[in-house]
């Protein structure tokens, strides 16, 4: 959550979080948001990661996940991320901000679109919905 208040921070917007029935919303207010968003997202596309900060290219990994992803449960107990995006530098972005945080990675192209797959180091991915809510039910099955 704290890198997706920091790439709106960055942004210059301010993010109003807070819990309502059980779940974190997050407001922001600013009707230029999602263009500034896009413009942020295609400039670390079109000139790569280099200078970006860590916590923002996370909270974009996080809002893929979130976005165009699911959690996949696989034999053995353990869980991956699949992302699906018919864009190879999204792809692209992906794996190399996997590479920076020691997560391993790999995509391949299937029917036109790229299947994206993180296996290991979610916990560093907790601010995706998806990847929090999994855990949660990962820790709360352990206990019992």
């Amino acid at each position: 959550m704290k890198e997706l208040v920091y790439v709106i921070a960055s942004l210059g917007f301010n993010a109003n979080v807070f819990m309502q029935g059980g779940e974190v919303v997050v407001s922001v207010c600013g009707k230029c948001l999602v263009f500034s968003l896009t413009r942020f997202i295609s400039r670390v596309l079109e000139e790569g990661v280099e200078g970006v900060p860590l916590e923002a290219l996370i909270g974009v990994v996080e809002g893929l996940i979130d976005s165009d992803g699911n959690i996949e449960r696989r034999r053995g107990g353990y869980f991956r991320v699949a992302i699906t995006t018919a864009s190879k530098k999204i792809a692209s972005l992906v794996v190399s901000v996997c590479s920076l945080i020691g997560a391993s990675c790999n995509y391949y192209l299937h029917g036109g679109k790229y299947r994206v797959f993180i296996f290991n180091r979610l916990d560093l991915l907790g601010g995706s919905y998806k990847v929090a809510s999994e855990m949660a039910r990962r820790a709360r099955s352990s206990t019992r």
